[in-house]
Order: C-alpha cells, then structure tokens, then sequence
C-alpha cells in the first residue's frame, strides 16, 4: 500500500519582490559588453585608485590575525566591562591607549597599579676623608 501525496506548487504568475527596473543593470552580457567597449568597468573609472606609502604595513593576512586576536581578547573580558564600552573594541583599544585612563583602569580590574615610587633617604654629608681635591 503506498501513499498518494498531493504535489505542491506555487503560483508565480502575480508580481513578485523582485524590481525589473534593475535588470539591464544585473545582465552579464551588457555588463561585458560595457567592459570590452570601455576597457574598464564603470565602477573602476568612477571609484580612482588609492597609492600611498604602505611599505611598514605587514601583509593583510598577518594584520587580520592580529584584529582576531584583539576582538578575542575584548570578548573575555567581563560583560559589564564590554558594556562600558558598548561591546566595541576600537572604544577600547582607543580607552587604555591613553594615559589619563590609567587609574580608572586599575578600579576596573584591567591594569595593575604602579609600585610607589621610592623618595631616596637624604644622604648624610660625605665626610671630609671623602671629598677628593679637585
């Protein structure tokens, strides 16, 4: 004995989401039609390229793994702690780069406070043996 099951299908015949208006915009062939004609791409010749000094940046990857690290680093820290700084670590990073932040950072736990600097003792006179004739 086996089941009949009735087939679904779905009437596609009324306007859909989709916006005709765009179409020649999405068309792979005029697309390369434009390039071959051009030489360029309509958005490389609106949007110039960048050229600057880039030579003491490290490579994307290297840079990436770094960002990872930090984010990784910001979401161990304490809830309320990310709260303050509205879950970002840019405002962070941007918060304990900066010296006057210090001592709010040893209240929240993030830094340890600085040893106390020693006053050296007054030193006695130096005895007259001491002194060497100059």
């Amino acid at each position: 004995m086996s089941k009949t099951y009735a087939r679904e299908q779905i009437d596609c015949s009324k306007g859909g989401r989709t916006r005709q208006c765009f179409k020649d915009e999405c068309d792979v062939n005029r697309i390369m039609k434009k390039w071959t004609k051009d030489g360029l791409l309509s958005h490389v010749a609106a949007h110039q390229g960048d050229y600057g000094d880039f030579t003491g940046v490290q490579d994307y990857h290297t840079s990436h793994n770094q960002m990872i690290a930090a984010e990784e680093a910001f979401m161990s820290l304490p809830s309320q702690i990310r709260k303050k700084f509205a879950n970002d670590p840019a405002s962070f990073l941007n918060f304990v780069s900066k010296e006057e932040n210090f001592d709010e950072m040893v209240e929240m736990g993030l830094a340890n406070p600085r040893p106390p600097t020693k006053i050296p003792d007054d030193q006695p006179p130096p005895k007259e043996d001491d002194i060497s004739p100059s």
